[in-house]
């Protein structure tokens, strides 16, 4: 019946010169609120719990990561960019998991397309002169920060924990390395946790170039 209806509007409005289409609509956003309070976001816990047990990640499932929750926002800002989304240093696939739920809130038929994941699937890699603590303030002066080979997380266990994203595709190897001789895209979204100077001013002079303007 409500078909019929449809056709009859549409056929006076053709008969008087008009047409009938349907516009094309921006993508749903899961942030229509926009608090920026995590405490209050039930959906971000839920999902957030489900990526510490899906990723064996030693994190508290109870305490949630307010920058990881500020990321998002900036995730959904990019809701309706063409290009596509990056994260290098998944450590477990712990946050890749959470940015992957909330694109898929934006798009039910997502399955990885277009998302990237750069690790090098061994830990960190050898710190440098740059990594050196200079800072008493944050360790003992002429320390590294981190050591090489932690936050290991192997490819295998990473890529159980997204099976729900069969179509991401992995670039396993050492950044900024790994940047080389890739297919050149445009990128909307890069999502740096890489903790080392090297790899992230790498990541970041590849990356910056090829995102996409604002619109």
């Amino acid at each position: 019946m409500m078909r019929q209806v449809k056709s009859a509007f549409k056929r006076i409005f053709r008969a008087a010169g008009f047409d009938i289409v349907r516009l094309p609509t921006s993508v749903a956003r899961p942030f229509q609120k926009k608090d920026y309070l995590f405490e209050s976001d039930d959906l971000f816990k839920s999902i957030y719990r489900e990526a510490i047990r899906i990723s064996n990640s030693p994190q508290d499932p109870d305490v949630f990561p307010h920058r990881l929750y500020n990321t998002l926002q900036f995730l959904d800002y990019t809701a309706n960019l063409a290009g596509d989304v990056v994260e290098c240093g998944c450590f477990k696939g712990r946050s890749s998991f959470v940015f992957c739920q909330y694109i898929r809130l934006m798009n039910p038929r997502f399955k990885g397309e277009g998302y990237h994941i750069f690790d090098s699937f061994q830990g960190l890699s050898q710190p440098t002169q740059e990594d050196t603590i200079t800072n008493s303030a944050y360790g003992l002066p002429g320390t590294y920060c981190m050591e090489a080979r932690s936050f290991c997380g192997n490819l295998d266990e990473v890529k159980t924990a997204l099976r729900e994203f069969p179509l991401i595709e992995y670039q396993p190897g050492w950044i900024p390395e790994s940047l080389n001789g890739l297919p050149e895209r445009t990128y909307k979204f890069i999502h740096l946790d890489l903790d080392l100077y090297r790899p992230i001013y790498g990541a970041i002079e590849y990356f910056y170039p090829r995102l996409v303007p604002e619109v």
